[in-house]
């Protein structure tokens, strides 16, 4: 049993190895549920899932992020992002189909 303790305990300390806060961006009114990185042409984006839709963000330089667009989408608490070439697939929890 002390075993399994000690090894359900590691990822609890590895969080935080070797990570340091460069900046910060706010999304006031807007949960945050998950984010995907891209980089393009000596550029790093992250795709921010956040509650009215996704977020890019440039965060080539990490001490000053700067949000590109929000792309409005269903507001919901979940969206899962991944990347696929030039691509960005986002899905969500939401209940009804989203229109523009």
């Amino acid at each position: 049993m002390p075993v399994v303790l000690v090894i359900g305990a590691l990822p609890l300390v590895a969080q935080d190895f070797n990570i340091q806060l460069r900046g910060t961006l706010d999304y006031p009114g807007q949960t945050l549920a998950n984010i995907c990185g891209y980089a393009q042409n000596g550029q790093e984006y992250a795709l921010v899932g956040a509650s009215k839709g996704l977020s890019i963000v440039n965060v080539t330089n990490p001490t000053n992020p700067v949000q590109i667009v929000q792309i409005p989408g269903p507001n919901n608490l979940w969206k899962e992002i991944k990347v696929y070439r030039n691509y960005a697939y986002i899905t969500t929890k939401a209940a009804a189909a989203y229109k523009s």
